[in-house]
């Protein structure tokens, strides 16, 4: 696993370097750019180690709260639905360079950018969170059947909500932490 990730680190230099060879002209670190780096990481590392933590809380709070076997109706339509996030994942990850170099030129272009992708990323999910929260019983009880559908239904629905606001949460955090505000 070592070599792969050297190798990858290898790679991606070497493609860095191949599309922006100016960066081959910087001499060295001065110490404040090593305390910013710092920093940021810093916050970025928190938002990591927190964040699969806190996904996992849920869970333990259902069982807790109500019962362990009312995890299973939580955790499937959880699983399922939870998947939509690589939309909101993979816009923002994509958008994240855009916004970091718009907001080193020009912030109202970067707001005007965060807007827009905003509004499409809410108009891709908005429909598949419809089609998700409308036909929740119809699709587990397809998928599954009628009595844990029955169970399961309602806590589809809620999360759908959740992965819809979740959604615009990961690109306002895509946004921030290209602006050098992690924390």
């Amino acid at each position: 696993m070592l070599a792969g990730r050297i190798l990858a680190w290898a790679l991606n230099l070497w493609m860095v370097f191949r599309v922006l060879p100016h960066l081959k002209q910087i001499q060295g670190w001065k110490p404040n750019d090593v305390w910013g780096l710092v920093r940021i990481g810093g916050w970025m590392t928190v938002s990591g180690v927190a964040g699969p933590i806190l996904d996992g809380m849920d869970r333990f709070f259902v069982s807790t709260l109500l019962s362990i076997s009312f995890v299973a109706y939580y955790t499937t339509p959880y699983e399922l639905i939870v998947k939509v996030g690589i939309i909101s994942g993979g816009m923002s990850g994509a958008i994240f360079p855009e916004f970091a170099h718009r907001l080193q030129r020009n912030h109202q272009e970067a707001r005007i950018l965060f807007m827009r992708g905003l509004k499409y990323l809410l108009a891709i999910l908005f429909p598949i969170v419809l089609i998700a929260t409308a036909y929740a019983r119809e699709g587990l009880t397809w998928w599954l059947d009628p009595q844990f559908a029955a169970s399961s239904t309602p806590v589809l629905q809620g999360l759908t909500l959740f992965v819809f606001l979740g959604g615009a949460a990961t690109m306002a955090c895509g946004f921030l932490q290209a602006a050098g505000r992690p924390d």
